[in-house]
């Protein structure tokens, strides 16, 4: 299923929410534009050169999504994708070669996801 999003106030056109992923994913230089407006995140670069989040697991950043002009904050739970120490890991990493977003399991635990196949919506 794909809809249209805002993720802390940037627009994300025909996003892919995919329960078989356990993260949100996006093209790299996307994801990085993102991650750079957070307040507390480190951005990281990965040898592979994609792009990732770690935070102070003690203070966890703001996300949140709008859809269909409802918002919605995602818990610390839901965006923590590990720790190592202190510092957590961003459910939220960038993917070279990758056009669209995927919202996977942190952006379905924003409440119940409901796929009409009537009204396709």
């Amino acid at each position: 299923w794909r809809t249209s999003v805002e993720l802390n106030g940037n627009k994300i056109e025909n996003a892919i929410i995919d329960s078989g992923t356990n993260v949100i994913t996006g093209p790299n230089d996307q994801v990085k534009a993102v991650l750079d407006q957070l307040d507390g995140v480190w951005v990281e670069q990965s040898p592979d050169g994609t792009y990732q989040g770690r935070y102070s697991c003690q203070n966890p950043p703001n996300l949140h999504f709008t859809v269909a002009g409802q918002t919605f904050k995602l818990s610390s739970d839901a965006i923590n994708f590990g720790y190592a120490g202190d510092k957590c890991f961003l459910a939220m990493g960038g993917t070279l070669g990758l056009n669209d977003w995927i919202l996977g399991s942190p952006f379905m635990e924003l409440g119940s996801v409901i796929f009409n196949y009537d009204t396709r919506r």
